[in-house]
């Protein structure tokens, strides 16, 4: 490495170190580990003496590897329960089961959350006025530095359930209706401003797959099931419509489905053939149903013919109750899941569990990574974010926007002056 090189990041590295040695912060994210929203306890893995209530309660970040068996995480990271600065509370319901399902930006840089600028024990929170009690979006660096800065103060009186994000906007889901949006957007993180009506509906989970966006939603308006918003467009800017892909009885069971998570991929990398043209031939839906009423992992795949999602089967073996997070990843060739449970697979404690499964057919079968601490509840699995760019890690724990914008600074710098890094 040339010696300006070796001057710049030392500078880099004392820059960063003066600049943040104040503030709170746990440590990097681990590549390729899993990270699950956790509602109550403590920050010390703990569970708590009571059982939850729909008081506003705290939030937590663990981390975990893939492993299974555990029984403490990597690390865990909490969220603001006070205003510090520009950032806000971050605290959510500790009953709403539609709540808490944290997803990885698409850019892989960010984890981002839901939740309610409201002190621990403030009653109902999940139903209060936007106006009063504003919603907080939540933001974690792949260096562990929490963001809370952003939120909204319109919308429903009712459930702020998950945002999904490509790194610049963050698109948020509500409790909406006919009348109030369901899906909605904030294009100008770092403040509280109303959110821009996407689309109207009571929503659950947001996702983003191959710069196409989904959400599922288990109501009538818009229909039990799994929805494509702006359907063969990207993520929208401006009022869009919702088009079902998914019906609430396509999966069969007892009565309508009740879909939570969801998890979509190309098992082939086909750019055609495939949904939308968008590569995406595989499906993964997570509903909480009871196993006997149908509840589980759904697979669907892509049929072309037909031009139609198909069912092939549901996964339900290891587990005794149904699912709401999920993430996967394709590993060999197979695909690997990973998701929250309604309850405990096994054990008596009030909870419920991290499993991972590898799907070779309809008799797969799940195992248990952790069971969360008692009387606390995981709610969203995601991935771990990555770092960008890659070369600040020779700092040691550098990474957050400034030392970003300096290396770009800096790289521009060499370029104009003809210097080859």
């Amino acid at each position: 490495m040339k010696r300006y090189q070796l001057t710049f990041f030392k500078w880099l590295c004392v820059a960063y170190a003066v600049t943040f040695a104040s503030l709170s912060q746990a440590g990097p994210f681990n590549p390729n580990n899993l990270v699950v929203e956790r509602i109550g306890g403590d920050a010390s893995f703990g569970g708590s003496a009571t059982t939850p209530t729909s008081a506003a309660t705290a939030v937590f970040v663990d981390e975990f590897t893939k492993s299974t068996g555990q029984t403490s995480p990597v690390q865990t990271i909490a969220l603001p329960t006070s205003v510090s600065g520009s950032n806000l509370r971050l605290t959510d319901s500790g009953t709403a089961t539609s709540n808490g399902y944290l997803t990885l930006s698409t850019d892989g840089r960010t984890l981002v959350l839901s939740g309610y600028n409201a002190d621990v024990g403030t009653t109902g929170v999940a139903g209060s006025n936007p106006a009063t009690i504003t919603r907080t979006v939540g933001r974690i660096d792949q260096y562990g530095n929490v963001d809370t800065s952003t939120g909204f103060n319109n919308g429903p009186n009712g459930n702020f359930r998950s945002v999904a994000s490509d790194g610049k906007n963050y698109w948020v889901t509500a409790e909406g209706s006919t009348s109030n949006f369901g899906v909605g957007l904030i294009s100008s993180p770092g403040s509280v401003a109303a959110a821009t009506n996407i689309a109207n509906g009571n929503i659950r989970n947001i996702q983003i797959f191959n710069n196409r966006m989904f959400v599922s939603s288990g109501s009538a308006t818009p229909g039990q099931g799994i929805h494509a918003v702006n359907q063969g467009g990207p993520p929208p800017i401006t009022s869009s419509a919702l088009t079902q892909i998914i019906t609430g009885t396509a999966a069969g069971g007892s009565g309508n489905m009740s879909p939570y998570s969801f998890f979509m991929l190309s098992t082939t990398g086909a750019t055609t053939g495939n949904y939308d043209n968008s590569g995406l031939d595989r499906l993964y839906i997570a509903d909480d149903r009871t196993i006997a009423n149908g509840g589980g992992l759904h697979r669907f795949d892509w049929n072309n013919t037909s031009s139609s999602w198909v069912y092939q089967y549901t996964i339900q073996s290891g587990i005794t109750t149904g699912l709401r997070g999920l993430t996967g990843e394709l590993v060999s060739g197979n695909v690997v899941l990973y998701a929250t449970t309604v309850g405990v697979t096994s054990g008596s404690s009030q909870g419920n569990a991290l499993v991972t499964v590898t799907d070779t057919g309809a008799s797969s079968t799940f195992a248990t990574i952790i069971n969360s601490p008692t009387n606390t509840f995981f709610r969203g699995v995601a991935f771990t974010p990555v770092p960008e760019p890659s070369s600040i890690l020779l700092c040691g724990f550098a990474g957050v926007s400034f030392a970003g914008v300096a290396y770009r600074r800096y790289r521009r710098n060499q370029r104009q002056t003809n210097e080859t890094i």
